[in-house]
């Protein structure tokens, strides 16, 4: 046993019965080891929250600065979106614990739109310009906030995974 085959395991009883269904006790009972074990591979219940929220967030695609940028925040948006209709109970447990992985999903939205110069038709301004960034950019941020959202979102830009 190691605090991957922990974790993991933590994952697949949120992912069946909802986070509050995850105990240290069920959790052991389903590795087949006493509950007291577990604190060999996670320091405590939140050190496995930590971990699991750390798992899930990995599952987030974040392309690469070469990518297109318009592509790149889809892509983004509906990974997250994918992810968490795969763990519909991380979305509350993401947004209340401040985790690294989070912040470099965050990091990367608010980056791609400092760096990216939006090229459009003439008659298109400015202010036409930045709301349209603004609103890709919040299509991944929403679909970090809530997952359904995204759904909506998609809808709207005619987004197709």
């Amino acid at each position: 046993m190691n605090r991957d085959r922990v974790l993991e395991t933590a994952i697949r009883l949120a992912d069946e019965g909802g986070i509050e269904s995850v105990s240290m006790r069920k959790l052991g009972r389903a590795l087949g080891v006493e509950a007291m074990s577990l604190y060999n591979h996670v320091a405590n219940k939140d050190d496995m929250l930590d971990g699991i929220v750390d798992l899930v967030l990995s599952e987030f695609e974040l392309p690469s600065a070469g990518d297109d940028w318009s592509v790149a925040i889809r892509r983004t948006a509906i990974s997250a979106h994918e992810a968490l209709l795969r763990h519909p109970w991380a979305c509350t447990l993401i947004m209340s614990r401040f985790r690294p992985a989070r912040m470099r999903y965050i990091e990367w939205i608010l980056a791609r739109r400092e760096r990216t110069q939006i090229v459009h038709e003439e008659e298109t301004t400015k202010d036409d310009r930045e709301n349209q960034s603004l609103s890709l950019c919040s299509l991944a941020v929403i679909s970090l906030r809530i997952p359904w959202a995204a759904c909506i979102q998609e809808k709207a830009y005619h987004i197709d995974p």
